[in-house]
């Protein structure tokens, strides 16, 4: 592994085209390093790192895993990781999740979105049952006389005959 750092200018722009596994390779040759050089420095297999200079999709992990060994092969060999990401992006549609929420108001949208105008007559019918069945609960309780006398003498004070 070499010590000096070479010019890598030409290396990241010389070609619009040219694939990420390219982009890597052309670095890390700038450099002096072979696969193995990088696979000690990143700690990833050298087999992977192959295959990612030979596009071997399907032998390499997807998601952000991949998007991790990009990353740091390319500042491993000097390389722009920004550059690399992006031409990986172009290539396997595999970017990063955008950080970025949209939060703009939404006025056509209710609070509630269960509320409709005009639905308040349920709440009132609601209301009607409800008190209907207490009365009837109520009543069997005084008919059946098993409320105490105190309370049926409440009863008949707020309530005459």
């Amino acid at each position: 592994m070499s010590i000096e750092t070479p010019d890598l200018a030409n290396v990241s722009t010389n070609s619009g085209h040219e694939t990420v596994g390219e982009y890597l390779q052309k670095a890390r040759q700038a450099r002096g390093m072979t696969l193995s050089d990088v696979s000690d420095v990143i700690k990833y297999n050298v087999h992977q790192l192959a295959a990612l200079e030979e596009h071997k999709w399907s032998a390499l992990p997807s998601g952000f895993v991949l998007r991790s060994i990009v990353k740091q092969y390319a500042i491993a060999v000097g390389a722009d990781p920004e550059i690399a990401l992006s031409k990986l992006a172009g290539e396997t549609n595999n970017s990063a999740p955008s950080t970025r929420r949209n939060i703009a108001a939404r006025f056509d949208t209710p609070i509630n979105e269960q509320y409709e105008e005009g639905s308040s007559w349920v709440w009132w019918l609601k209301i009607i049952i409800f008190t209907l069945i207490a009365i009837a609960i109520v009543y069997v309780l005084v008919v059946q006389g098993t409320w105490l006398a105190d309370m049926m003498a409440f009863f008949r004070k707020w309530f005459p005959q």
